[in-house]
């Protein structure tokens, strides 16, 4: 058993580590992260060729590395969070509301707590008969929700899976302590706007 688990072990060594050690990857490792001038930058041609050399070196794609690389964001397309994080009425303006920008209530919001994108209903706000079970079984099927939606004129019905807030006028989201909504992020081209 033991002889057994070593082969293994010395068969995954000569695969993984040995194998990885190619000519460009030393090279890189020398010439951008020893040399005593390094800054540690790169540009997207050297993140790309390091993903493709590891690529390259596995048989079998890690599902890891194919995440890192759709989750690299070049610079033109970098995108922003909400601060400070605001909910609105129908009637106020929607996207990514910074500190130097004007307020905006927030149009991608999504809950840590479900795990869940946070939908928005404009002019509507929830019936106080509104629960938990009835939001976890019909979101975001409007035409299943609107049962228990009342049509407001300026109000803005929001909703999870696990909890629903209607409001009309602009208030931050942790100004109402029962929500755990924060912002999914707006691409700095949206944010501008």
């Amino acid at each position: 058993m033991e002889k057994d688990i070593d082969e293994l072990l010395e068969e995954v060594e000569n695969k993984f580590i040995n194998e990885s050690n190619d000519d460009k990857s030393k090279k890189f490792i020398k010439t951008n992260l020893f040399s005593p001038q390094s800054s540690f930058t790169c540009d997207s041609s050297d993140y790309e060729d390091i993903l493709r050399d590891v690529d390259d070196n596995t048989d079998s794609k890690s599902v890891c590395l194919r995440s890192l690389r759709k989750e690299y964001t070049p610079i033109g397309s970098a995108t922003c969070k909400c601060f400070p994080l605001y909910l609105g009425g129908s009637k106020n303006t929607r996207g990514c509301s910074t500190i130097a920008s004007r307020k905006k209530a927030c149009n991608n919001l999504h809950c840590v707590t479900c795990d869940f994108a946070v939908y928005s209903f404009d002019g509507f706000q929830w019936s106080q008969s509104t629960e938990y079970l009835f939001l976890r079984t019909n979101m975001p099927d409007f035409e299943r929700l609107k049962s228990k939606l009342i049509a407001t004129d300026g109000c803005c019905a929001y909703a999870c899976q696990c909890r629903h807030y209607s409001t009309s006028i602009l208030q931050q989201v942790q100004s109402v302590p029962m929500l755990s909504w924060v912002c999914g992020s707006h691409s700095t081209k949206s944010a501008q706007l």
